[in-house]
C-alpha cells in the first residue's frame, strides 16, 4: 500500500533552510515513508499522539501517520527538533 506524503508549513521552511548535500539524502528517506513509514523509524514517547521519527544522520524527521498519509512535521537537526 503507497502512503502520500503531506508536508507542514514548518517542514518546508525546515527543509529549505538545509544545504543542498542534507536535502538530498532527507529527500531519499522521504521516499521510503511512501512504501513503508514504521519500518526503519521509531515511534516518540511521552507524547499523546502517535508521532514517529526518522533518523538521518545527525537530522530527524518527525511525522505522523493517519490512514493511507504520512503528515511530515518537522525536519531538523537532532540538537534542536525536539524543542
Amino acid at each position: 500500500m503507497a502512503f502520500s506524503l503531506v508536508y507542514s508549513a514548518t517542514a518546508r521552511k525546515d527543509i529549505e533552510k538545509l544545504d543542498s548535500v542534507v536535502k538530498k539524502r532527507i529527500g531519499k528517506k522521504i521516499l521510503i515513508l511512501q512504501t513503508n513509514p514504521f519500518k526503519y523509524s521509531k515511534k516518540l514517547t511521552n507524547l499523546k499522539s502517535p508521532l514517529y521519527r526518522l533518523r538521518v544522520g545527525d537530522y530527524r524527521i518527525v511525522y505522523q501517520v493517519v490512514k493511507n498519509q504520512v503528515f511530515i512535521l518537522r525536519v531538523g537537526h537532532r540538537s534542536t527538533i525536539y524543542r
